[in-house]
């Protein structure tokens, strides 16, 4: 399915309804405001205060303190915006009242948990969409694009990095008591911020076979959680990749992430975002007789300054969001939903990425690499 740029719809309006009242559900709600067939109708969380006035905010008629009530009020779409741990049973439950899903990512925090989730929606027929909006930047695709034509050969090496910056205020317990603990968060950079970056890596180059890491939380004492990891892992198809996560306790306009891939046929071409929130640029393409046409692209992409979001005050102030990836892929879920192929955000998508989060927690634990398939078991957090 094309990266959809024009409105999607077919005259049928979809009751949309938002379960977590913060800050990442502006981003849902701002995105589908614009859709002609998404009707905005509830906003819903455990502070009944902060749902009402979410709703208000954004016109929405109705409003609720629990999943229960807002299920009885039959929306057509819930997505569920609310820290990672609790996406799987919500998602179940969504899915036992017959009602299409969107999650934020990460679908789960841990793979037994993300595969039952699934399955819940598989026995119920219904309709699950995970977010990974940054596939749906122009230089994403192009680079996917030119993977799967060959053009590189077979991808023997992969380079995946994402250095962000993230204050203690970000992880202050006024500000959200969630992050940056195991219970509340499930991990840290690995399934906060580099979830995307996980996302793409393996969109990109496939399946790995193992994986070694190591994480350590050094610069920023004051969490419980990973906020660096270094890991290698050996991919599928034969070649290696490189994964290096880290945050910057200093705030910073230079965060960046940048996917670098290598070809057998000696050609290479990288993705990177920078600042964090801009979209990403294929500012290396060493493709024979393609370079001076993606250089002028870049750099005529890299002028236009598009953003998905700006960080003014982090920890503060809420990001400025530009919803329009998010838009992107809520007009190709419609599309899913009145039965058009090619969706590829499933569910089962989604859980490729939870089986990489599960591979380096798990390696760190153990401190030994950690074999595809994953299976089911213990999930190793600590690291000790």
């Amino acid at each position: 399915m094309a990266w959809a740029t024009e409105g999607y719809s077919v005259g049928k309006k979809r009751r949309f309804a938002i379960v977590g009242a913060g800050n990442i559900a502006r981003a849902h709600v701002s995105a589908c405001s614009a859709i002609e067939d998404i009707e905005l109708f509830a906003a819903c969380d455990t502070d009944a205060k902060r749902a009402q006035t979410f709703a208000e905010s954004w016109n929405m008629p109705a409003h609720f303190g629990s999943v229960a009530e807002l299920l009885k009020a039959r929306p057509d779409i819930v997505a569920i915006c609310t820290p990672h741990p609790s996406h799987p049973a919500l998602i179940r439950q969504v899915a036992e009242a017959g009602i299409d899903c969107m999650v934020e990512k990460p679908l789960s925090v841990d793979l037994g948990s993300a595969r039952d989730a699934v399955e819940s929606v598989r026995k119920a027929g219904t309709r699950l969409g995970v977010i990974f909006q940054r596939r749906y930047w122009p230089a994403a695709k192009r680079l996917k694009a030119a993977i799967d034509e060959g053009r590189l050969g077979r991808i023997v090496q992969a380079e995946c990095t994402v250095h962000y910056s993230r204050t203690p205020v970000y992880f202050s317990k006024e500000r959200s008591p969630w992050r940056g603990t195991w219970e509340g968060e499930g991990g840290g950079v690995t399934v906060n911020q580099a979830s995307h970056a996980i996302d793409l890596l393996q969109w990109l180059v496939g399946s790995f076979s193992t994986l070694y890491a190591q994480w350590d939380n050094a610069a920023h004492p004051m969490v419980e959680v990973d906020t660096m990891v270094a890991a290698t892992a050996t991919l599928a198809k034969g070649g290696l990749a490189t994964i290096s996560f880290g945050l910057n306790p200093r705030q910073t306009d230079k965060g960046f992430f940048e996917i670098v891939v290598y070809g057998d046929n000696g050609a290479w071409a990288s993705l990177r975002e920078e600042p964090e929130g801009a979209y990403g640029l294929n500012t290396q393409w060493e493709i024979p007789g393609e370079e001076a046409q993606i250089a002028a692209l870049t750099e005529k992409e890299r002028m236009q300054d598009r953003r998905m979001y700006r960080i003014v005050d982090q920890g503060r102030r809420p990001p400025e969001l530009n919803p329009e990836c998010y838009r992107a892929q809520y007009m190709e879920f419609l599309a899913y939903l009145d039965g058009e192929p090619g969706y590829a955000l499933t569910g089962d998508e989604g859980l490729k990425s939870v089986e990489i989060i599960e591979a380096i927690y798990r390696s760190a634990r153990e401190k030994r690499p950690v074999a595809w398939p994953i299976e089911r078991g213990e999930l190793g957090r600590s690291g000790e």
